[in-house]
């Protein structure tokens, strides 16, 4: 059985350039979210 669904959590830029080409459908993030 195939995987369908991943997710990932970190550093946007750094996510996406350990994925393969053409491997990502949807891809959602938000603002930093900070303490202060």
């Amino acid at each position: 059985m195939s995987q369908l669904y991943q997710i990932l959590v970190g550093d946007y830029i750094d996510m996406m350039r350990t994925l393969p080409d053409e491997s990502v459908h949807t891809c959602v993030n938000g603002p930093p979210i900070t303490a202060n």
